[in-house]
């Protein structure tokens, strides 16, 4: 621990009951709120939403817009029947 700077490294796992956090977080697996975070993408646990970062995608299963909802661009739509 450098007390000269607030800096500490540490190698390995730290376990906590309860923490506080200032400043950034990077993550590059785990969970977070119900979310798996994966490279460049969280994807919820039932793997319905995909919040995709490396290229700005969101891809649902199920979208819901309400009151005051604005597409800026544009809005496509494609449906493969079942054989």
């Amino acid at each position: 621990m450098n007390t000269d700077s607030g800096n500490l490294t540490l190698k390995g796992d730290i376990y906590a009951d309860n923490g506080y956090f200032k400043g950034a977080i990077e993550a590059i697996s785990g969970e977070i709120g119900g979310f798996e975070i994966k490279e460049g993408e969280l994807v919820s646990s039932n793997g319905s939403l995909q919040l995709q970062g490396k290229n700005g995608k969101i891809i649902a299963q199920n979208i819901e817009l309400g009151t005051g909802a604005v597409i800026n661009d544009h809005i496509s739509f494609s449906y493969e029947k079942d054989n």
